[in-house]
């Protein structure tokens, strides 16, 4: 039975109890507001960190030292009379993209200038110097947003510790088997069907058991450039004069303080060869490796130069390395694929080049789903990065591809400065398209038509 006591004590209980749920429903709507408030604050912020590049990944070490990104960016030259790359484009990209020329760079480079007109240093045509001295506040606690190297074999050994947060190189001695001598083994170990086709047997020089003379081989230094020591071999005779050769000899000696010794690698010449008006030559492909935000993605782009030697070709012995060598040096003019690729100037008539082009992209597919698997490519200087190579191919007189090596520069110079500013924006329009505006904009790169798909390596 329910009194009247009971029933006041009862109304005062719910009370308390309509009391206490306004009470949390005003401490939820605070908190929800509290938390919105927040939310937006830490959104703001998030954004705010966005637009001013700071690394918000960065070490512990780092983030003591609170060190943020600027939105600038440092291209770095050398002080040579030949200007190899115009970068217009590439500083028309950047400034859309709310970039700004670091002051350092006119700096270092007045520094430099100094430096030379004191010394009395004259540079020789397409020489490259650096008096690898960095002003303090350039030191590698600095940090920049864009650090570019420029495209040649010159990099400026001063600014290889400076930290940034996207940079035009990636650590190129952990993929290893883009170099000469594994390039043919790790491709042949997953796609052996690829290499039988688009290679020419290859191993190192002093596997006596490999070759198969009267056959002409060539032997290539593993770390030569520029096409010197180079040999062509027929027979066990000019075998051991090679070996004598490159165990006593090394055109980069200076630089490599020692002979090739066993470096060397033989490969199966390639006998047919396309030939542009006769003569023997080769294509060089610009080929796109990007690592950003821990992701591999991979570009060829669909024209290049075409590299010819200096006399018509034959096979007559001995070879004449005027007639074998394919250098720039004895390229007499700009020559691009595909444009110049046509019955007049090549021996075999109707080139299907769309078939060109498809053979080069399954072959560099290939390459890149092995480069895919490494994923220590950074140094400890580097957030993101990309590296511009420069491919090699030939064709013989078929119209099969073969793949000869890959450069870790593009490598490609034009002769006309007109040819270099075609040349120039179309490369730097495509690394807005593949690497500039994906990382700085969010945009798909792959939606690109020259992303390279992956195969599966069981291939």
């Amino acid at each position: 039975m329910i009194t009247k006591g009971n029933k006041k004590n009862k109304n005062k209980h719910h009370g308390k109890i309509k009391k206490s749920k306004l009470k949390n429903k005003v401490k939820n709507k605070v908190k929800n507001k509290v938390k919105s408030k927040v939310k937006s604050k830490v959104k703001s912020k998030h954004k705010s960190i966005s637009k001013n590049l700071i690394n918000t990944n960065l070490s512990k070490s780092q983030k003591k030292r609170d060190i943020k990104f600027n939105k600038t960016y440092y291209i770095d030259s050398c002080f040579s009379f030949r200007k190899e790359y115009v970068v217009d484009k590439l500083i028309y990209h950047l400034d859309r993209l709310g970039l700004k020329p670091d002051n350092m760079m006119n700096i270092i480079k007045k520094q430099d200038e100094t430096y030379l007109v004191n010394n009395r240093i004259e540079l020789k045509e397409g020489e490259c110097y650096q008096n690898y001295k960095v002003p303090m506040q350039f030191n590698e606690k600095y940090l920049t947003p864009m650090f570019l190297f420029q495209f040649t074999q010159f990099m400026d050994k001063r600014f290889y510790k400076v930290n940034s947060l996207l940079n035009n190189y990636l650590n190129f001695e952990e993929n290893h088997f883009l170099k000469k001598d594994s390039l043919y083994y790790t491709l042949r170990e997953n796609f052996p069907e690829i290499v039988k086709k688009h290679m020419k047997k290859t191993f190192n020089f002093l596997f006596y058991l490999k070759y198969e003379f009267p056959n002409i081989y060539i032997l290539r230094p593993i770390y030569g450039s520029s096409g010197k020591d180079i040999l062509y071999i027929s027979s066990k005779k000019e075998l051991e004069d090679a070996i004598e050769f490159y165990y006593n000899n090394n055109f980069f000696l200076h630089l490599d303080k020692r002979p090739h010794n066993y470096n060397v690698i033989a490969s199966e010449y390639l006998l047919n060869p396309l030939l542009y008006k006769g003569i023997k030559c080769h294509i060089r492909i610009i080929y796109l490796i990007t690592y950003l935000n821990n992701k591999y993605n991979f570009f060829m782009q669909e024209h290049g130069r075409v590299i010819t030697a200096g006399k018509p070709y034959t096979t007559v012995l001995p070879f004449d390395p005027l007639i074998h060598d394919t250098h720039l040096s004895t390229t007499p003019k700009d020559i691009n694929f595909p444009e110049d690729f046509n019955n007049d100037n090549l021996n075999l008539k109707d080139i299907d080049i769309p078939d060109i082009i498809k053979q080069m992209r399954l072959i560099l597919s290939a390459v890149s789903s092995i480069c895919s698997e490494n994923t220590d490519v950074l140094y400890e200087n580097q957030k993101n990065g990309f590296l511009i190579c420069g491919v090699d191919f030939m064709i013989d007189d078929t119209g099969t591809v073969f793949l000869i090596e890959i450069n870790q520069t593009p490598g490609i110079i034009s002769r006309e400065h007109e040819n270099s500013v075609i040349f120039c924006n179309k490369l730097f329009d495509w690394l807005n398209e593949c690497v500039l505006e994906p990382f700085f904009k969010g945009t798909d790169a792959s939606a690109s038509s020259t992303y390279l798909p992956l195969l599966p390596i069981s291939f």
